[in-house]
């Protein structure tokens, strides 16, 4: 990251809910957690993680072996 990391927003943690607060506490990250079922608070995120994929990998009939895309690069 260019800047340093002060404040995580998350939506609702789970399985590694205790240790990832601790682990944020004992680096002096702010933590805050959205309530669960909000998606309203976070929509840019929410819509992120949709278009994302949407638009940069199923588009394509690439392959994603890295070997197979230098060499098409360079044709």
């Amino acid at each position: 990251m260019p800047l340093p990391v002060r404040v995580i927003q998350v939506d609702g943690l789970s399985e590694f809910e205790d240790a990832f607060e601790a682990e944020c506490r004992k680096i002096g990250i702010k933590l805050f957690v959205l309530p669960r079922r909000s998606p309203k608070l976070n929509g840019h995120v929410e819509r992120a993680q949709r278009m994302h994929p949407e638009e940069s990998y199923e588009p394509t009939d690439s392959s994603f072996d890295m070997a197979e895309l230098n060499k098409a690069l360079r044709t």
